[in-house]
């Protein structure tokens, strides 16, 4: 999407992209009161809408690091045949669920502080 628009809802750990917003914004939103409170999850569900997955990455690549706890599992879905590759982040397994895949990922740093 070369406009960089999200034009539908995406919801993770307390942010919400809605229709219009731009993937910096939803930066912003993202690394607003979670990383800044310090406050780590365990479980990360990141659904963007599939002809957005490729606008949402880099904005995961710069910031989900710092919200997800060592450990975490973070699943991204996206449509079937689409591979998905997050900075900083390990892919666990991959499963095709209908037209959709889902992609399982743990942080490089798991053990380092468990």
């Amino acid at each position: 999407m070369a406009s960089g628009r999200v034009p539908k809802t995406l919801r993770t750990v307390g942010w919400e992209v809605t229709r219009g917003d731009s993937t910096a914004r939803a930066g912003a939103r993202l690394r607003r009161e979670p990383a800044r409170e310090g406050r780590r999850y365990d479980l990360l569900l990141i659904n963007p809408p599939y002809d957005a997955l490729y606008d949402v990455i880099p904005v995961l690549d710069r910031h989900l690091a710092a919200v997800a706890a060592p450990g975490a599992r973070v699943v991204v879905e996206a449509a079937a045949g689409s591979p998905v590759e997050l900075a900083d982040f390990t892919l666990i397994s991959r499963r095709r669920v209908g037209a959709a895949e889902l992609s399982i990922f743990s942080p490089v740093n798991v053990g380092a502080d468990d």
